[in-house]
């Protein structure tokens, strides 16, 4: 308890040189519980962004560098993938990066604008929550309509927000895509955004004569997607005319492998955001060791003094690594409650839930612990070795 004592008063007496130790521990878990927490909410909202959209659904790309798929072979394949597709679509990404704009109302440039059919809202798992969808009149006359995500809509029209009147906000009025008049018809119901992107954030045109077409299909229940996958494979090598030894110049992308993917990206990122965390705090390792070497130095006389009054080597071991101890504690916690915060952030920008990685508290404590003992043992080892009366000399 004496020792206990004794290193909270030392640390108290010198509060700035323990302030600027605890914050380089500070800084080292805050990187890693920041990460991980922020690492953890998009992981969880691309799992609900999945979980809507279904894992069952399938998509068919072009490979990087070969012919794109255009309409005409896109609607093709939707007309014979009845056998095992519930409901097909083909879309188009026209812009990623589009503002769009309403009176004096303009978005910031992350809207994406997609061309689709009247099925690709269906594809999607998603609904309209105000006016209609989009027809197959619409699509058949290039009608300038359009739907719009619910931040889409929350941002243009503030002023109907703010009057109660929420579902029907913007529903009729005109808006400016890519520098073309569309009357907005529907609002899509809120799903939640990916990376800030998804159908919250988009804007829906009818399906032109496009170039570079996707197809979005969901099978039926009975085949379920392996097989379906084989299927389109084999529709669509037959609609863009490959002969039996041609590699195909497509792809065909499972939801659920997506999902894989990701996880294997997160994993990845969580290793990464360990490693620099760790490299701070081995940093700190080596500044907390020189600062506990450099009161020793400066505490000679006091450690003669305590040695020439009976305390024992241990107990002078025990007061240094105590001091280590609670430097590195103080950091620790300071730095997973603005790892937190920092995490938590992302929480707020992506629409999602407050979340603490339980499991990386415990690590960074932990982590601290170690980091405190392994700084704190040679000064201390050093401490108690001194020769009291060599000590009680010293000026």
């Amino acid at each position: 308890m004496i020792d206990f004592e004794a290193a909270v008063s030392y640390l108290k007496g010198n509060k700035v040189r323990t302030v600027l130790t605890v914050a380089i521990i500070a800084v080292g878990i805050m990187a890693i519980v920041g990460i991980q927490t922020a690492i953890t909410i998009m992981t969880e909202s691309i799992a609900g962004s999945f979980s809507k959209m279904g894992t069952d659904l399938l998509s068919l790309e072009p490979m990087e560098g070969k012919p794109s798929i255009g309409v005409k072979q896109a609607r093709s394949f939707v007309r014979q993938s009845e056998h095992f597709a519930q409901i097909a679509s083909v879309y188009s990404i026209k812009s990623s990066i589009a503002q769009i704009k309403s009176g004096r109302a303009v978005t910031d440039p992350v809207i994406t604008v997609i061309s689709a059919d009247e099925q690709y809202l269906g594809t999607q798992s998603s609904d309209v929550t105000a006016g209609r969808v989009l027809t197959s009149s619409d699509i058949l006359r290039h009608t300038p309509v359009a739907m719009i995500g619910a931040n889409v809509q929350r941002k243009l029209f503030r002023d109907e927000y703010a009057s109660g009147d929420e579902s029907e906000a913007g529903v009729g009025e005109n808006i400016l895509v890519c520098g073309r008049r569309f009357r907005v018809v529907g609002v899509i119901g809120r799903q939640g955004a990916m990376f800030g992107t998804g159908l919250d954030n988009s804007v829906i045109v009818p399906l032109e004569n496009e170039k570079e077409c996707q197809i979005c299909f969901v099978p039926v229940e009975e085949m379920g997607s392996i097989q379906a996958g084989d299927e389109a494979r084999q529709l669509m090598r037959q609609i863009r005319v490959l002969g039996p030894s041609d590699e195909s110049d497509f792809l065909v992308v499972r939801a659920d492998t997506m999902q894989g993917k990701l996880e294997a990206i997160k994993s990845k990122l969580s290793v990464a955001a360990f490693l620099s965390g760790l490299i701070t705090l081995l940093g700190s390792v080596v500044g907390l060791m020189n600062i506990m070497l450099v009161s020793v130095k400066e505490r000679t006389r006091e450690i003669g003094t305590r040695k020439a009054l009976g305390a024992r080597n241990s107990e002078i071991i025990r007061q240094f690594l105590t001091e280590s101890v609670l430097i590195g504690q103080a950091g620790g916690v300071s730095g997973i409650v603005l790892g937190i915060l920092s995490g938590n952030i992302v929480a707020l920008l992506m629409d999602g839930r407050f979340t603490v990685p339980w499991n990386w508290l415990v690590i960074s404590v932990i982590l601290c612990f170690v980091v405190s003992l392994m700084s704190g043992i040679m000064p201390a080892r050093r401490a108690a070795a001194l020769n009291p009366i060599e000590a009680l000399r010293d000026e």
